[in-house]
């Protein structure tokens, strides 16, 4: 099996610590564990996200599944009944947020859209 694999994201799941758990290696012939692939070529959508009793454990979970990685912002529009994403991540460190509501997706999506670098205006520029 080569480890040419074109990177992927999945929208309309929910996210958490279990999405990036590390899984016994299949008998063939892969070079890397199962969640090194995961963590290299999959990305996660912010809708629906869980969103914990309090920050710490927000931030804790936000950690677990690697989301200064993994994870990319989501609205679910046009659905009425969806996690706003300005609430949800309020009290995230703007460096994290930054990543997830913009870098993680420049950096999966960018060159296809021509974006060369993360925008310091808060607006997308090819």
């Amino acid at each position: 099996m080569s480890d040419s694999i074109t990177s992927i994201s999945f929208c309309k799941r929910s996210c958490g610590p279990h999405s990036l758990s590390p899984e016994k290696a299949p008998p063939h012939q892969l070079t890397r564990l199962p969640s090194d692939y995961i963590r290299d070529h999959v990305r996660l959508t912010t809708q629906p996200i869980e969103e914990p009793p309090n920050d710490e454990q927000f931030l804790w979970l936000l950690e677990q599944m690697d989301a200064k990685q993994a994870l990319m912002v989501s609205t679910d529009y046009p659905h009425w009944d969806f996690d706003d994403p300005i609430a949800a991540f309020a009290r995230v460190p703007e460096d994290l947020k930054r990543r997830i509501f913009f870098d993680n997706a420049a950096e999966l999506y960018g060159k296809k859209l021509g974006l060369t670098a993360a925008p310091t205006d808060g607006a997308a520029h090819p």
